[in-house]
């Protein structure tokens, strides 16, 4: 019986996957033929740490380079991370501000048995509601007198009220006696806010020009932002370095423990220094 031929010892030759000619004509007539060996190419490719695939061609950061990152890009970040958050605290960045630069004058007012006249400024609207609403605050009122020279006074205080004294007039209407910034001391200057509007009441020639008022919105959160923009450092050197070992980018945690070691040494110099009082 005649072996079968798949498995003669003289059939050495790999099998082809495909056909080994491919005919180009149609039926009846004489065409081309397309002979050769057709082969499954495998593209080998790499799975990132994002599980995103990458050639082999890819572009790969070098170990010096991952060193750099963590030594000086990584601070560098920190550091304005730790300045917003230190701005946030602060309010440099939740302030609430309000101004006019449009006086009118509406009224006059007996106060002290003395007669003055009232200006008003007009407020954008919600005045009122932030108004020594939260944290601390001033609002400046800027002038000028009939000599032409230049004052400021302002009132000040916190979500309680204003720090300023208080006066009654005429109508037991309560006003706040301001303290003096620049130019000719307060005396018969004074200010009351109602609603989305600022009230001035002046004589001797002083006319109001300008009003501003700011207010510390988040007076409350300051400790938790200022505790935050500290304990940032540490979290980013622990984490930071765990992550360089996980994914094999072990020169990037040598980069930050490198930083990380100067920052140290530096607190203890300054923590020594002030121990001995120096």
């Amino acid at each position: 019986m005649e072996e079968d031929w798949w498995g003669s010892e003289e059939s050495k030759e790999p099998v082809l996957v495909g056909p080994q000619s491919v005919m180009l004509n149609e039926p009846g007539k004489k065409g081309n033929i397309l002979s050769g060996e057709v082969e499954k190419v495998l593209e080998i490719k790499e799975s990132g740490v994002w599980d995103q695939i990458q050639g082999n061609d890819s572009f790969k950061l070098p170990s010096w380079g991952w060193f750099l990152i963590g030594m000086i890009l990584v601070p560098i970040i920190l550091s304005i991370i730790s300045v917003l958050l230190i701005s946030i605290g602060e309010g440099g960045i939740l302030d609430e501000e309000y101004y006019s630069d449009n006086a009118y004058k509406i009224d006059n007012v007996t106060i002290d048995e003395m007669e003055f006249e009232v200006y008003e400024f007009s407020m954008r609207s919600s005045f009122s509601d932030i108004f020594a609403a939260e944290g601390q605050w001033d609002l400046n009122i800027e002038g000028e007198n009939n000599d032409e020279e230049f004052w400021r006074i302002y009132i000040y205080g916190n979500r309680n009220g204003p720090y300023n004294e208080e006066i009654l007039d005429s109508e037991n209407v309560v006003w706040y006696v301001p303290s003096s910034d620049i130019g000719p001391e307060a005396a018969n200057i004074y200010v009351k806010v109602s609603e989305d509007n600022v009230y001035v009441a002046t004589q001797d020639g002083n006319y109001p020009t300008h009003t501003a008022y700011w207010g510390n919105m988040n007076d409350s959160n300051n400790g938790s932002f200022f505790w935050a923009s500290c304990f940032i450092w540490p979290i980013t050197i622990v984490g930071g370095s765990a992550w360089a070992f996980v994914t094999n980018r072990k020169t990037l945690a040598y980069g930050i423990w490198t930083w990380g070691i100067f920052i140290l040494f530096g607190l203890s110099i300054f923590g020594f220094l002030w121990f001995i009082g120096f």
